[in-house]
């Protein structure tokens, strides 16, 4: 009574986080080389790269185990266990990306947070609240 979940299905928050830390890291760095960013002392620091960072090592660390087959079962067997998705934490861990104060010259990157919030939001809800491994 199980059945087989698209592998892609349990990667796909971590691919749209990295997607979007490398959208966010291009507008950075179109905005300095048109120079609505200055960067102080000549030196640069998108700061999108050490919060997503964290975010992704987070989440690499909540689907550690979801290679291979994973499954959705209605009674799970007994040689497997289930899995929870923590939809939560990996909403907040996304939302962590966007630092509260951008420096002046990246307020049009600081806007995408709404709208890239929302999109990892409708990417998170059509995920299951679980999953099963079997060994």
């Amino acid at each position: 009574q199980c059945e087989l979940l698209d592998p892609t299905l349990l990667r796909s928050p971590f691919e749209y986080t990295r997607a979007t830390i490398v959208r966010l890291t291009n507008l950075s760095l179109a905005a300095a080389r048109a120079g609505r960013w200055k960067g102080a002392n000549g030196k640069f620091s998108v700061p999108f790269m050490s919060r997503g960072a964290r975010a992704l090592a987070y989440m690499e660390q909540v689907f550690r185990h979801s290679s291979g087959q994973s499954f959705q079962c209605e009674v799970v067997p007994m040689s497997c266990s289930v899995r929870r998705v923590p939809k939560s934490e990996l909403l907040k861990a996304f939302a962590n990306i966007f630092p509260p104060r951008v420096p002046r010259g990246l307020d049009q990157v600081a806007r995408r947070s709404k709208p890239e919030t929302a999109a990892f939001k409708r990417l998170i809800n059509k995920m299951p609240k679980s999953y099963v491994k079997c060994d």
